[in-house]
């Protein structure tokens, strides 16, 4: 099965974006699945269905989090590094897509009742597994 296969059946099953980016990355930053798929399940919908800041940024941010950064207080070499490469991760993306709000990049406000009703038809599916594919990618890259 093709990465986009996989990413479809991930979605159809109810996994959301942050958590499908994050959940490829979890033997890298040493997390088990369970564990980092609880952690990403606030982000999905523009965090909490807010129509905000795309979950595979966010699920990206996640990682990047877990691969880089600070654990001690006053560690900010790593909480630079952090922040640097979830920046790049977010320029990144918006050189290829153009924002990284949800409701810009799926023309759709799924914060409202009727933005959501349309969304759950599936017409987002192919922007959303592009939007997945492309932070997976970069993360690849960095990590």
């Amino acid at each position: 099965m093709s990465r986009k296969q996989i990413i479809k059946e991930k979605l159809k099953n109810g996994f959301n974006c942050a958590q499908i980016v994050a959940v490829e990355f979890s033997d890298k930053v040493n997390v088990n699945e369970k564990t980092i798929l609880a952690a990403t399940a606030g982000f999905g919908g523009g965090i909490s269905r807010q129509a905000m800041t795309c979950g595979a940024l966010t699920g990206g941010a996640v990682v990047l989090g877990l691969a880089k950064g600070n654990t001690e207080a006053m560690d900010t070499a790593s909480k630079d590094l952090t922040y640097d490469s979830v920046r790049d991760l977010f320029a990144q993306f918006v050189k290829l897509h153009g924002s990284t709000s949800c409701k810009e990049l799926l023309d759709c406000d799924i914060s409202t009742p009727e933005g959501l009703v349309i969304h759950k038809t599936g017409c987002n599916t192919e922007k959303c597994v592009r939007y997945i594919e492309t932070s997976i990618e970069i993360l690849e890259k960095t990590l």
